[in-house]
Order: structure tokens, then C-alpha cells, then sequence
């Protein structure tokens, strides 16, 4: 209830149309995480779909990846992308969890891949420590939920993918943060 009014204010206010779309965005992932919860998938993908169409009316995942401009990195709008991508990943592991059809673990694998390339597209534009911290936790996030998968398909080359990107994730920030210190830090 309190999501669906977060869409009726968000629709009351005086938003520019990014500010609007970001917060009905945020809200119809968090609606969709919601009936995910219930166990009731159909409705999750709708409002998980609403979302997508907040950026463009029929928006998926994969057509994200490929369009993906500065409008939605500029502002802060980049978790909200990649919380409603691990979120939809998420809902087709927990699907599978309840009607063992194998099917769902693979469309997890291709949501899990395809936010970890949109993080990498994006991760150079981040600066700020906030910034770094997010990309810490959300990329955490992501390869954790990525790895599990992989366990329960048995798919060893997609689990080592997913093992080498959070270590090059790591090493990558490490390093970032070296070459901003001194030789005497160092």
C-alpha cells in the first residue's frame, strides 16, 4: 500500500520528468520485490516491467545494456537500474527455488551477466566515495546472488566468470585507491 501511494504522489508532484521517473522506477521494483515475497510471479514481472518503462515504454535488461545514456548516469538514478536488474534476477532464482524448472536459473544467469556488464560500463563515471561504496555493496550483492546461481545450475564457466569479475572488481578499486596515495602511503 505504501508503494502504491509512493506512485500516486510521485505522479502528484512536481518532479522534472527524470526526477518522476526515478521515483516511479524505484517504486514499481520495490512493488514487484513485493509480490515476489508473496510468491505471486506473474504480477512481480508486471510491475517489474512498469519500471523498465519508465525509461522507455517496452525497455528490457538486454536493451538497457545497448541504450544506456548519460541521462540516467548523470544523476543518482544508476542503483535504482541495477537494484531493479539484481531484484528481477533475484525473483527468477526464487521461482526456480519453488517450481524447480531449470529454465529460471538460466534467465537469472543472463540478468546477473548483463547487470554486471552494465556496472562495468559505468563503474570509470563514479568518483565520489558514496559512489565507490554503492559500486562496493551493489557489486557485492550482484556476485554473491550470481555465484549462487551457478552452484544450483552446476555451471562452472559461468561461476568462474562471475569469481573473476568480483576479483577484478576488487583489485580494480584497490588499485584506484593506490594510485591516488603517496609512495610513502603506499
Amino acid at each position: 500500500a505504501y508503494c502504491k501511494n509512493s506512485v500516486f504522489y510521485a505522479n502528484k508532484t512536481t518532479f522534472d520528468k527524470v526526477g518522476r521517473d526515478l521515483v516511479l522506477l524505484n517504486a514499481f521494483s520495490n512493488i514487484g520485490n513485493i509480490y515476489v515475497y508473496k510468491g505471486l510471479y506473474d504480477s512481480a514481472f508486471i510491475y517489474f516491467q512498469q519500471a523498465f518503462d519508465q525509461i522507455k515504454p517496452g525497455m528490457n535488461e538486454r536493451e538497457l545494456l545497448y541504450s544506456f545514456g548519460d541521462e540516467f548516469s548523470k544523476n543518482k538514478s544508476v542503483h535504482y537500474l541495477v537494484e531493479l536488474l539484481i531484484n528481477k534476477g533475484n525473483a527468477f532464482v526464487k521461482l526456480f527455488k519453488e517450481s524447480k524448472q531449470r529454465r529460471f536459473l538460466a534467465r537469472a544467469i543472463e540478468i546477473y551477466k548483463t547487470t554486471d556488464q552494465l556496472l562495468n560500463r559505468i563503474r570509470a563515471e563514479q568518483t565520489v566515495l558514496e559512489s565507490k561504496l554503492f559500486w562496493r555493496s551493489d557489486s557485492r550483492h550482484l556476485y554473491e546472488n550470481a555465484i549462487e546461481v551457478c552452484f544450483l545450475q552446476d555451471d562452472a564457466i559461468s561461476a568462474f566468470y562471475f569469481f573473476e569479475r568480483s576479483r577484478a572488481v576488487l583489485l580494480n578499486e584497490h588499485l584506484t585507491i593506490q594510485r591516488w596515495m603517496g609512495s610513502d602511503d603506499i
